[in-house]
């Protein structure tokens, strides 16, 4: 019987490895051929390894660095003068560093390493509350890839750690994943309250990206009147607040909720404005 066998597997992050090979079952007795490519962060330090293998014992060892094969025991040091006195399959050897190994390094990394998917964000309020009372924030992260993401919440531009729980980085099984964290707090007066998203998918050479964002603004005339939001998006912030009496108008809060147009390294802010 033969299967071939085409596996990428990962073992550390600087090393990684392709697995190609015949597997020979026949009278319980079993045969293997494994091609072996082994590199780190640099696939120019491509090692390729060809290994027979008979019953779990390895037989024969072609090492690209050695350029030639390797016998164990009798058996095995008979073929690997037969493998090493046959040009052909020395050529053959040497020609696989590139045409089997780094290919299919190339390929991997495309699909995997060097893939980066940018996150959705999206702030609601899981825990609507009056001015002056206790609150709470949710900020989703969702459909991200690579894992690696840091979320943090502001207030007024200053990072807050206390009243912030955060579920673990969770995979979707698409190769995507997704973050959520929440904030409790009570509004104050004239504050920004802000969710920041940090993720290599957002920062490029020569341009920086940010997300769409949308402003909510809470606009009641006496303070008598329960609160209530009006979802509007960002730009019609200037329309807006002109047509608003200015006596009526007293900038009470703002919550990230999308992003505003600006260009920060590594992040994007989301959040909603609440005028009353």
């Amino acid at each position: 019987r033969r299967q071939i066998i085409s596996t990428p597997i990962s073992d550390t992050p600087a090393q990684l490895y392709v697995l190609t090979g015949f597997l020979y079952v026949t009278g319980g007795y079993v045969y293997q051929m494994i091609y072996d490519c082994e590199y780190g962060d640099n696939i120019t330090d491509m090692v390729f390894l060809v290994k027979n293998i008979f019953n779990q014992k390895i037989n024969t060892l072609y090492d690209s660095r050695v350029g030639k094969y390797v016998g164990f025991g009798e058996y095995g040091m008979t073929n690997a003068a037969h493998y090493n006195s046959q040009k052909w399959k020395m050529d053959e050897r040497k020609v696989e560093v590139e045409t089997l190994c780094r290919y299919n390094a190339r390929l991997f990394r495309r699909s995997t390493l060097d893939r980066k998917v940018p996150p959705v964000v999206k702030v609601h309020e899981t825990k609507p509350a009056d001015y002056g009372k206790r609150s709470m924030l949710e900020c989703s992260v969702m459909g991200f890839f690579p894992q690696e993401v840091r979320l943090s919440w502001l207030r007024d531009g200053v990072e807050v750690t206390t009243d912030v729980s955060s579920t673990d980085v969770l995979a979707n099984g698409d190769w995507s994943f997704q973050l959520h964290s929440y904030l409790e707090f009570t509004p104050r007066r004239g504050e920004r309250v802000s969710c920041r998203v940090e993720h290599s998918s957002l920062r490029e050479s020569l341009e920086q990206l940010s997300l769409v964002c949308c402003s909510c603004f809470h606009i009641t005339g006496p303070p008598h009147p329960p609160a209530h939001l009006l979802l509007i998006p960002s730009l019609y912030l200037m329309p807006v607040l002109p047509i608003v009496p200015p006596v009526a108008i007293t900038l009470q809060l703002l919550y990230l909720f999308g992003c505003l147009p600006v260009f920060p390294p590594t992040c994007s802010l989301f959040g909603f404005i609440c005028l009353c």
